[in-house]
C-alpha cells in the first residue's frame, strides 16, 4: 500500500504544470520511515526518512526509498 501511494505521489508531481505561460516540472525524491520500525519519536522518524530520501536521490530522480 505504501509503495502504491509513493508511486502515485511521484506520478502526480512529475506531471508538468502550466504557470504564467511556462511549463514547470517538479522532481521529487521521497524518503519513507515507518512507525515503530524506524523510530518511536517524531525526531527519529524524520531522521530516518531524511536518510532514506538521500538514498532515493542517489538512485536517481523520481525515486522513493524506505529507511533501513
Amino acid at each position: 500500500l505504501i509503495e502504491k501511494i509513493a508511486h502515485r505521489v511521484l506520478y502526480r508531481l512529475s506531471t508538468p504544470y502550466s504557470y504564467q505561460n511556462s511549463s514547470l516540472k517538479i522532481n521529487v525524491s521521497i524518503g519513507i520511515a515507518l512507525f515503530p520500525e524506524n523510530g518511536k519519536t517524531y525526531q527519529m522518524l524524520i531522521n530516518h526518512a531524511d536518510q532514506a530520501m538521500y538514498k532515493a536521490k542517489k538512485e536517481g530522480k523520481g525515486q522513493f526509498a524506505f529507511a533501513s
